[in-house]
């Protein structure tokens, strides 16, 4: 892209849709260009530091995407708060921070004591941890506050992220559960399936569907989908340790 956002003014406006328009066709070093553009001219804007978080997280830089999510969190704003210790608890979770990705729900029910974002989350780092007080407890929480379909969406979703780092110890950590986590992370398999379609050049996507196939033994479908990701970002580490990994279990 040759348009050089601070070198003449542009309504923030105009800057945001065309940097969400270049998002959704899957041109994210475009949308990275203009994000990065407009967080040194609206420094305070926790909605534009969300959405750069979230893009970063798309290309798989995770320590990017927490350093924005925490810097919209303190933005002051409860609502860009709430959304930002979602995504900052996920953007943890991915990377193996669980306790992190924990005190970062913890931090939501502060705002929201009956946030079913925050307690799916906290079952899942309570299961992964082997901390089973705080899985029963937070799952305790989610049943008052989510229906059985939406709860089983979250925690679907969550255990895609939660297995991209550590698929190989999950089983092992909770196997007194084995058979509803398989079920949820087969629903999290069909949910990014069509996630891959939608979305073929965003690259988290075919991580976690690779990552997700990975725990559930699908080996080659896992591996499909990692080269997938590794294309669309060479310098993605968390793919490339999964591919790695793959292939020395081939």
């Amino acid at each position: 892209m040759n348009v050089h956002w601070m070198s003449f003014d542009v309504r923030k406006e105009d800057a945001i849709e065309a940097a969400r328009l270049h998002a959704k066709r899957g041109a994210h070093a475009d949308a990275e260009y203009i994000y990065g553009a407009m967080l040194l001219s609206w420094q305070d804007d926790g909605a534009i530091w969300l959405e750069a978080g979230e893009i970063a997280a798309a290309v798989g830089d995770l320590e990017l995407a927490c350093e924005r999510f925490r810097h919209a969190v303190n933005c002051g704003e409860a609502d860009i708060a709430m959304r930002g210790l979602n995504l900052l608890g996920k953007a943890l979770l991915e990377s193996g921070q669980m306790k992190e990705a924990a005190q970062a729900w913890f931090e939501l029910t502060r705002y929201n004591l009956k946030s079913k974002e925050a307690w799916a989350g906290l079952t899942v780092c309570g299961f992964v941890t082997g901390r089973n007080r705080l899985a029963k407890k937070a799952q305790k929480r989610l049943m008052k506050c989510a229906s059985q379909s939406t709860r089983r969406k979250l925690l679907a979703e969550l255990w895609a992220y939660a297995t991209a780092h550590r698929a190989s110890q999950i089983g092992q950590s909770i196997s007194h559960s084995k058979s509803i986590l398989g079920d949820l992370v087969a629903d999290a398999c069909n949910t990014l399936g069509r996630a891959r379609s939608e979305y073929p050049m965003r690259a988290d996507v075919h991580f976690h569907y690779a990552s997700a196939n990975r725990w559930l033994g699908e080996k080659v479908k896992a591996m499909r989908a990692i080269e997938d990701a590794v294309a669309i970002n060479e310098r993605y580490k968390a793919s490339l340790a999964l591919k790695e990994a793959l292939q020395l279990a081939a």
